[in-house]
């Protein structure tokens, strides 16, 4: 069984600066800040649509991270978590027009 949290996942994102005022792409790609903080922090973006990936935004690229099986991205704490401590939900977008069957994340 894992344990709740994994050490070297929680101490990587926790030195890390939190996003606090970011926009997606239409793609739903964060649009990263160009330069990290003044400490060289990169920043955490939750994935739109998927509760179990994330994004770590550095210099300005993106890096798409998976969480480890049976975890979900915690928005709260920046960590992979378990589903039950974490508030996340994935609904499609009813309709007919180009939005239809789009997932969209609840937090």
């Amino acid at each position: 069984m894992f344990p709740k949290f994994f050490g070297v996942l929680v101490l990587t994102l926790a030195s890390m600066a939190l996003a606090e005022d970011f926009t997606y792409h239409d793609d739903g790609v964060p649009s990263c800040p160009v330069r990290d903080d003044a400490k060289g922090n990169a920043t955490i973006v939750p994935d739109p649509f998927n509760c179990t990936t994330f994004y770590i935004c550095s210099n300005g690229v993106s890096h798409h991270i998976q969480c480890p099986d049976n975890l979900q991205f915690n928005t709260n704490l920046r960590v992979c978590d378990w589903p039950e401590e974490v508030q996340c939900e994935l609904f499609e977008l009813p309709g007919e027009d180009g939005l239809a069957g789009v997932r969209v994340r609840t937090i």
